[in-house]
C-alpha cells in the first residue's frame, strides 16, 4: 500500500473514533442535556457533517481497497 493511501485510512479511522466519541457524549453524557439547544443544534451538525466527511473517505479508500462493510 502506498504511503499516501495508509494515511487516508489512517485519518478514516480518526474519524471513526471521534465519531464515536461524540455520539457516546450525545447519547449518554448528562452534560449533553444541560448545553443550550443551540450548542446541541450545532452538535448534531457536526456529526452529521463528519458523517458525510467519513462517507467521502470511504469512496476514496474503496478506489484502492475493498473494505469489508462500511461503518
Amino acid at each position: 500500500m502506498k504511503p499516501h493511501e495508509e494515511r487516508l485510512i489512517a485519518e478514516r479511522n480518526e474519524l471513526l473514533e471521534r465519531m464515536k466519541k461524540l455520539r457516546e457524549f450525545i447519547a449518554e453524557n448528562p452534560i449533553y442535556q444541560s448545553l443550550s439547544q443551540r450548542e446541541r443544534d450545532l452538535l448534531s451538525a457536526q456529526y452529521n457533517a463528519m458523517d458525510q466527511y467519513d462517507n467521502i473517505l470511504y469512496e476514496r479508500i474503496q478506489l484502492f481497497t475493498p473494505l469489508k462493510g462500511h461503518n
